[in-house]
């Protein structure tokens, strides 16, 4: 688990790895950067393919980040699979992680939606009707 949220700071969080980073609030994202600091990430690794081990359309269900196959990056890590393909820890999963690292993050994404995303949109729809 500590792997694949890993893969979630890196591509979708982090401005400096992530391609469109989302919009969080500065606490949260120096939290999460606090939690994922002792991570190597090097997003253009390409993946070990072998003729015995293709990637199936089976193997990719829980993608984060789909369109990620033409980039030739990882999306996911499998759990047989060393995290020293893409990512590699220097030390032990931190006692601090738990399963609810991005709940906050969600929650923020949430609080500006709603707040702000929306409002604008409903406004911009009603504009353009007659």
């Amino acid at each position: 688990m500590h792997n694949e949220a890993s893969l979630i700071f890196f591509t979708l969080i982090n401005p400096f790895t992530a391609e469109t980073p989302i919009n969080i609030e500065y606490k949260i994202f120096k939290k999460l950067q606090r939690q994922f600091e002792g991570i190597e990430y090097d997003p253009y690794m390409p993946r070990s393919r072998t003729p015995t081990d293709p990637v199936s359309p089976g193997a990719r269900e829980n993608v984060v980040c789909p369109w990620e196959t033409t980039l030739d990056r990882p999306a996911s890590f499998e759990s047989s699979s060393s995290a020293s393909s893409t990512s590699s820890t220097k030390s032990i999963v931190p006692s601090e992680f738990t399963d609810d690292i991005f709940d906050a993050a969600f929650e923020s994404i949430k609080y500006l939606v709603f707040t702000n995303t929306w409002p604008r949109y409903v406004e911009a729809e009603l504009a353009r009707s007659p």
